[in-house]
């Protein structure tokens, strides 16, 4: 099972929510990379997908793998916001969170 949770910035108590459940890895990094149903919103800087295996299942479940992603925004000349000009990148786990883990459960 992996877990897509959509982050506001990196400082604690910032504002995160989960917005999505997938089967598939492929799945949930679809969704996220190509911005769909526009998961940026205007305000969620970074996103993650964490891997649950059932094995793990049951209470504070152990993260078995995870992926960090960043937004990049494309400006226009008018520097309006277009959800058609915003992707999400992979990056490397931030520093800032490197001790943190399960972030779609809290």
């Amino acid at each position: 099972m992996y877990m897509l949770t959509m982050i506001s910035n990196l400082k604690k108590g910032s504002g995160d929510r989960i917005v999505g459940v997938f089967k598939t890895l492929e799945e949930a990094q679809r969704v996220i990379e190509n911005n769909m149903y526009d998961l940026y919103e205007g305000s969620y800087d970074y996103a993650i997908i964490e891997e649950y295996e059932e094995k793990n299942f049951g209470l504070y479940p152990a993260v078995s793998g995870y992926w960090w992603y960043k937004v990049v925004r494309e400006e226009n000349d008018k520097k309006e916001y277009n959800a058609d000009n915003v992707k999400y990148v992979l990056i490397d786990k931030p520093k800032e969170v490197e001790l943190y883990s399960n972030f779609a459960i809290g």
